[in-house]
């Protein structure tokens, strides 16, 4: 059995979504709007929405890390039959 992986195109998509990961924080902390009475309830729910923009951004990063971790491994044993095992022994699938 043999597999056919575009290292090129995976490489790109860790690329991309790396990208993504600093597009999310660079806007994780918005500018809280002057609502007046309501200011501190606002600020409340922004720091909340950027704590989920971060954590978004965290995982977008480790997903970047894994198909990394994945690349590495898949280019060192393409072509093989045992492929997963060498991925699930290597952590690059959780």
């Amino acid at each position: 059995m043999t597999f056919a992986l575009d290292h090129d195109h995976l490489a790109r998509t860790a690329r991309v979504l790396l990208r993504h990961d600093l597009a999310l924080r660079a806007e994780a902390t918005p500018e809280a709007p002057d609502t007046g009475g309501s200011s501190a309830t606002t600020a409340v729910g922004l720091e909340a929405l950027a704590g989920r923009v971060r954590r978004v951004g965290d995982d977008a990063h480790a997903l970047a890390d894994a198909l990394d971790g994945f690349l590495a491994e898949a280019a060192r044993a393409d072509g093989r039959v045992g492929l997963a095992l060498d991925l699930l022994g290597a952590g690059a699938l959780r």
